[in-house]
């Protein structure tokens, strides 16, 4: 799992931010996303989201995609 969270970071698949500035990094592993905050240059968590957690995080939280 610690390689997976290496490979997110390093070549995510997609990056968004929130109002607070925290960064979600994201790396698709076929139907499932593998999301990691950023919170000022540190983890502070990741974990797996489906579909519909993506779709509800895309109008709930991400302001902006990064890339």
């Amino acid at each position: 799992m610690f390689s997976s969270i290496l490979e997110a970071l390093e070549k995510p698949s997609e990056v968004y931010a929130d109002a607070r500035r925290s960064r979600y990094f994201l790396r698709r592993l076929n139907h499932l996303s593998l999301n990691i905050v950023v919170v000022r240059d540190r983890v502070k968590t990741a974990y797996l989201m489906g579909e519909r957690t993506y779709a509800r995080m895309g109008k709930l939280r991400w302001l902006r995609r990064l890339y």
